[in-house]
């Protein structure tokens, strides 16, 4: 398909697309509250343990009305993964060449396959196609499997530099990025704006957290050929609540993931989700 071709189907789509994204930042929300919310009980020592997005969907399932909640979970997932490979595929084809565009467009393609992956485990959760296993299981069960292929090593090293970078690259956001941008062509108050940037910032330095220790497992598994040390979004915030004062440093990631949630609950109420 050609460029023009592309953008004229991208153009025909768009309104669907976008719609499919708001409705994905609020099922973003909503795993980001979770998460959450069972990671502060956890750090203020309740029952129960932190989870990743696959402990999630588990507890929505155990919910009144679970499997239809989470069907509409992941048909959100799924409207967000398909606005974000828009994007990239749109984006790619305009001449872009500077190096923050092609990461911006790399990012957007990295973040369409996850949120499409986590459409994709929902919908075999609510059609009873079997479980995948926890976050920590297929973390270990993928680094496994990478380490034994040939060059795996060197792809398992790879991919934890990735993780890091993206990690330190949503520090970067929460203290610097214009999270104000898709906010302006909103008619908003001056106090509702500052807060709901001061959540996406909170929420994007506890992301940025948890993506560099998960990166840093991976990568220490490949120094130890170890593939038992590659954790999930689980294993990083239950290796934080080990650590000295540990159940401050999960409370505050915990909390960091539920300002996240607020911040994609008002960017479904109030930005801009555009493909051009």
């Amino acid at each position: 398909m050609t460029t023009p071709e592309l953008e004229q189907v991208a153009r025909q789509s768009g309104p669907w697309v976008e719609r499919g994204a708001r409705f994905g930042a609020i099922s973003r929300g909503v795993i980001y509250l979770v998460v959450g919310g069972l990671a502060l009980r956890a750090a203020m020592g309740s029952q129960g343990e932190a989870v990743g997005p696959g402990g999630v969907f588990d507890t929505i399932m155990r919910q009144p009305l679970g499997r239809p909640l989470l069907a509409l979970l992941a048909i959100g997932l799924a409207g967000y993964a398909v606005w974000d490979l828009v994007r990239a595929a749109v984006d790619a084809n305009r001449g872009s060449a500077t190096v923050a565009q092609v990461l911006q467009r790399i990012g957007w393609a990295i973040g369409g396959f996850l949120s499409g992956a986590l459409a994709v485990t929902a919908f075999r959760a609510v059609l009873d196609l079997g479980r995948p296993g926890t976050d920590e299981q297929q973390a270990k069960g993928w680094a496994a499997t990478i380490l034994t292929a040939p060059f795996g090593a060197w792809i398992l090293t790879l991919t934890g530099l990735v993780i890091v970078a993206v990690g330190l690259t949503f520090f970067w956001k929460g203290w610097h990025a214009d999270l104000d941008a898709d906010l302006r062509a909103t008619p908003l108050r001056p106090a509702a704006r500052r807060w709901i940037l001061r959540f996406g910032r909170f929420g994007m330095l506890a992301r940025g957290t948890v993506l560099t220790l998960i990166g840093g497992f991976l990568i220490l598994a490949v120094i130890h050929l170890d593939p038992r040390e590659a954790h999930g979004v689980a294993g990083a915030l239950t290796a934080l609540a080990r650590q000295p004062y540990g159940r401050w440093l999960l409370g505050a990631v915990a909390a960091g993931f539920m300002s996240y949630g607020l911040y994609e609950m008002m960017r479904a109420r109030y930005s801009r989700f555009t493909v051009f």
